[in-house]
């Protein structure tokens, strides 16, 4: 039997016949503390300023007149929000009540994962039973769970093996926890060899198959990676976690529009889910798609409005995409990004840097607004405003440091536009993509000369990277400076440097060397550089050296 009575609970809910009718079900179970809220911003209140709840009962649709009037805040943000800013702990039961029965509503909660998704009209023995069934769940894994909310993974996987010996019905469980905590660790070669372990039992269990196909990637086995993930989607095809994984996979082997049909395809399902719609835009962009990223913008903002996931650069990125297509559509648009910065991010107690951000973004869509407005005079007044800001306390984002550069190119700023594009370059050294996005849009603002000279000094950089790999191999240090070229590799993706680490590995494997690992890495740069870079003779060439040591579908022509 439950006793109840120790529990603190939260009931948020906007019916007052339905909150009492929850607050008076959790008394008839032998509840004493029982917390009301009747708004997101009310529970929120609740949640940082009161002692920490043991059970969270919450509706999907709240503040009937903010939602009313295009200003959202519902369960589904509430839930988000506690997670990403940790304001909860995992032992803290969060159950969704909800007469919603839309497959897009369910969808898009289940991907957060509540303990629990109660469907109105409710009975008392039904909310008893459910609630229960959570709690004990939760408390039985408390010790573990407070190990792996606080990040000492070696505990959490102790406190999970000895909870293991106890013959606990959450034995599952404790599996998937040392599963996460070897991957937090990095100990991927362990973490590959649990998640089959788990397999050989239950051959069929969706997380321990997702589980090891993220030890596969780790361990750059990526063909064998996407063969398990494909096998996984077709016999669970809303498992969101296989289609992002999937979407990198593709990515990495050099296959970007496969990748982002990919997203695509699960944004259908769940519009709500924003860092897909970010990943879209990122994508689009890295191939000059505008088109396709002003549209994956839109769906963000459209289905995001007041949720704590989007990002302040997610408002500067969309303004100044709009503010290269003047007109009173982008003007609407614009005006409804400040609206929506002003009634859920401009945070003006906080001195933060997400605060600080945000309260740039909206400067940034000022200017924005003003071009394409052609107000000179107002434009020139939010820019002086923007270059303040970024001395005073400059924002380390790099998707903010983007779209000031954007607004300095606009300007006319050529000296802040260069110092930026210097700085961006630098981050994402190597990264070819966004070095054709800096320099595609310094030269639309008749940047190009800048834009060469930094691209020349990107290279000198590029050069001078290489120089401990290039010194080592004329030292004789053959092995060190294979490492030091596949380490290039897989932090810059730059094809010149795929093709070192690859010419690398073909003449430690022509030496004898013999480490099956490494001829996995060999066929994975081979395939990059063939999927984009196939018409270089170098990557012909680096093909034919290779064959040797590439089996089967590998060694293609």
């Amino acid at each position: 039997m439950q006793d109840w009575s120790k529990l603190r609970f939260l009931v948020v809910e906007d019916s007052a016949t339905m909150r009492v009718w929850l607050r008076n079900s959790i008394i008839g179970m032998g509840g004493k503390s029982v917390d009301q809220a009747v708004s997101y911003s009310d529970a929120l209140y609740r949640i940082n300023n009161r002692e920490p709840f043991d059970v969270i009962l919450c509706d999907y649709i709240l503040d009937d007149g903010e939602r009313k009037s295009g200003k959202p805040k519902d369960g589904q943000h509430l839930l988000e929000e506690c997670r990403l800013r940790r304001l909860i702990p995992t032992s803290c039961v969060f159950i969704m009540v909800t007469a919603e029965r839309a497959y897009e509503q369910i969808f898009a909660v289940a991907e957060l994962a509540p303990d629990d998704y109660l469907i109105k009209p409710l009975t008392p023995s039904i909310l008893s039973e459910r609630l229960a069934r959570a709690h004990d769940k939760k408390q039985a894994l408390k010790p573990l769970t407070d190990h792996f909310d606080s990040g000492d993974y070696k505990a959490c996987i102790e406190a999970a093996q000895a909870t293991l010996a106890t013959k606990t019905p959450y034995a599952l469980d404790c599996l998937r926890l040392i599963g996460e905590c070897l991957l937090k660790l990095n100990r991927n070669e362990e973490a590959h060899q649990h998640y089959n372990n788990v397999l050989v039992d239950y051959p069929r269990l969706p997380w321990a198959r997702l589980g090891a196909a993220r030890t596969y990637f780790a361990l750059d086995r990526y063909d064998e990676s996407r063969d398990l993930l494909e096998s996984l989607i077709v016999e669970n095809s809303d498992f969101c976690q296989a289609h992002d994984l999937l979407a990198h996979v593709h990515e990495v082997k050099g296959s970007p529009e496969r990748s982002r049909a990919l997203i695509k395809d699960v944004l259908a399902r769940n519009p709500r889910a924003i860092h897909r719609h970010r990943e879209v835009v990122r994508m689009a962009l890295e191939v000059g798609d505008v088109e396709d990223a002003a549209s994956a913008y839109a769906g963000m903002f459209e289905h995001g409005a007041g949720s704590v996931s989007l990002q302040a650069s997610d408002f500067s990125g969309f303004s100044t995409l709009l503010m290269k297509s003047p007109g009173a559509e982008s003007t609407a648009r614009l005006t409804k990004l400040i609206s929506t910065l002003n009634d859920h991010y401009l945070k003006l107690d906080s001195d933060s840097e997400e605060s600080r951000a945000y309260r740039l973004s909206e400067l940034v869509a000022q200017y924005a607004r003003a071009k394409s407005t052609g107000n000179a005079a107002e434009a020139g007044n939010f820019y002086a405003q923007i270059n303040t800001a970024m001395r005073d306390r400059p924002i380390s984002d790099n998707g903010m440091q983007m779209a000031v550069m954007e607004i300095a190119i606009s300007a006319g700023d050529e000296n802040r536009a260069a110092e930026i594009a210097r700085k961006v370059l630098a981050d994402y050294y190597g990264n070819d993509a966004m070095t054709a996005r800096i320099v595609a849009a310094m030269e639309h603002g008749g940047m190009g000369e800048i834009a060469k000279r930094l691209t020349d000094e990107s290279e000198v950089a590029m050069q001078n990277l290489n120089r401990k790999a290039v010194g080592l191999a004329r030292e004789g240090k053959m092995q060190e400076a294979m490492y030091e070229f596949i380490r290039l590799a897989d932090e810059t993706r730059n094809l010149s440097v795929t093709f070192n680490a690859a010419l690398a590995i073909v003449r430690a494997l022509e030496a004898g060397t013999r480490d099956e690992a490494l001829a996995r890495k060999l066929a994975h740069y081979i395939e990059v550089m063939q999927n984009r870079d196939a018409g270089n003779p170098r990557t012909a060439q680096m093909l034919q050296m290779a064959r040797p040591f590439l089996h089967g579908a590998d060694a293609r022509a």
